[in-house]
């Protein structure tokens, strides 16, 4: 028997896509993690834009770690199930 069954594979593929999705995330998180070292260093410059900007990307943030905890946990549920 062929150790690359139709879901198997699919598995494969869901993983990979979901490794590529995550270093696209840890680049953003990366870039927005120096943007809010400058902004802190410079409270100065903390206006009402600023303050909408800390709070779309707070609730940014917490959306894609909640999507990929929930990828993770079927993957992980569908590679379980898997003889």
């Amino acid at each position: 028997m062929s150790d690359h069954t139709p879901g198997k594979n699919q598995l494969t593929a869901e993983i990979y896509r979901l490794k590529n999705e995550f270093d696209q995330f840890n680049g953003k998180c990366s870039f927005l993690c120096d943007a809010f070292t400058a902004v802190a260093a410079n409270p100065e410059c903390i206006d009402e834009l600023t303050s909408y900007g800390f709070d779309f990307y707070a609730i940014w943030l917490k959306r894609q770690v909640t999507d990929f905890n929930d990828r993770i946990h079927i993957i992980h549920e569908e590679a379980t199930k898997q003889p």
